[in-house]
């Protein structure tokens, strides 16, 4: 189920209806696992990321159907009763020390701050470190990278962590790894460098709304 909603989550920023909406069809397989094990940690914290990632979906493009960096995206549009009861699924979830139920209390470390300059990411970037721990995926260590990066932690020691990924990790943690490489880049004022990298991007197979935002920004 949770492979299910990742995949549907970076393809499907706007399914078409709900035949096409993989993510939408996770959630709903996953309350009824939740009906069947109410008090499970983990159960609650995997709906917990779905209810919360999928609250968070409408503000993942712009008005001309370009993708938007998490920095830039109008929290307004959100789905607040799917946020809120995402948040509950979170608390729920918090006391287990699972794979999920770290990424629930992650996930709502980002969801419930009014502004992305208010998010925790101290915090973040620890329990990323805790999840990193019992999970020991690429991918989790690019999102924990990309969190010390918003922590204070060096912007030059981030990126050499990142290239390491980026030339010797797998294929989806080497993009995902890339993709944070150039947002640093861009952030910290090395435009060149990130413009190639999103020049570069901008080659791969990629949801249409990202191919949109690399060709603005290359």
């Amino acid at each position: 189920l949770s492979a299910m909603f990742t995949h549907g989550q970076r393809v499907g920023f706007d399914p078409p209806d709900a035949l096409h909406d993989t993510a939408a069809q996770a959630l709903s397989t996953t309350d009824a696992l939740v009906s069947v094990y109410p008090d499970d940690t983990e159960v609650l914290g995997l709906r917990a990321v779905m209810r919360l990632g999928l609250a968070r979906r409408p503000g993942r493009v712009d008005a001309r159907g370009v993708a938007l960096p998490s920095a830039e995206v109008d929290r307004r549009r959100w789905d607040r009763a799917l946020l809120a009861q995402g948040l509950e699924d979170a608390a729920a979830a918090a006391p287990g020390a699972g794979r999920f139920s770290l990424e629930a209390v992650i996930a709502g470390l980002h969801s419930a701050p009014p502004t992305f300059a208010d998010t925790d990411w101290a915090r973040v970037t620890e329990l990323y470190g805790a999840l990193e721990a019992i999970w020991p995926s690429p991918a989790v260590t690019v999102a924990r990278l990309v969190a010390a990066s918003y922590a204070g932690r060096p912007a030059d020691e981030v990126a050499r962590a990142l290239e390491r990924i980026v030339d010797a990790g797998p294929s989806f943690a080497a993009r995902d790894a890339a993709f944070a490489l150039a947002d640093l880049e861009w952030r910290i004022g090395h435009v060149e460098s990130a413009t190639r990298r999103y020049r570069d991007l901008a080659e791969l197979d990629l949801p249409e709304p990202v191919l949109r935002f690399c060709r603005g920004r290359s």
